[in-house]
């Protein structure tokens, strides 16, 4: 996984309308992808992909993609009360 991976993609795709509400607490968001068989590779489509931006992340499946998700919010959430408790 690369760190820092962003791509600008507002002159490729209009992004979806903000619909939470600004709050003062924290929040912590998951990706994921509802809906799809476990065995669904999940990968960038091509369009998005050139020479000049190459894939940010290795294709898997989406499986793989939910417990590794699962796994990294575990990390953080474990970090986190350490740091509460220090």
């Amino acid at each position: 996984m690369k760190k820092n991976c962003r791509r600008n993609v507002l002159s490729i795709t209009t992004a979806t309308e903000h619909r939470v509400c600004n709050s003062e607490k924290k929040r912590q968001s998951i990706v994921r992808f509802n809906g799809a068989n476990g065995d669904t590779i999940v990968e960038p489509l091509p369009a998005f992909v050139t020479p000049e931006n190459p894939p940010c992340y290795a294709k898997m499946t989406q499986r793989e993609h939910i417990t590794h998700q699962i796994e990294l919010a575990e990390q953080l959430l474990q970090k986190t009360k350490a740091a509460a408790h220090a």
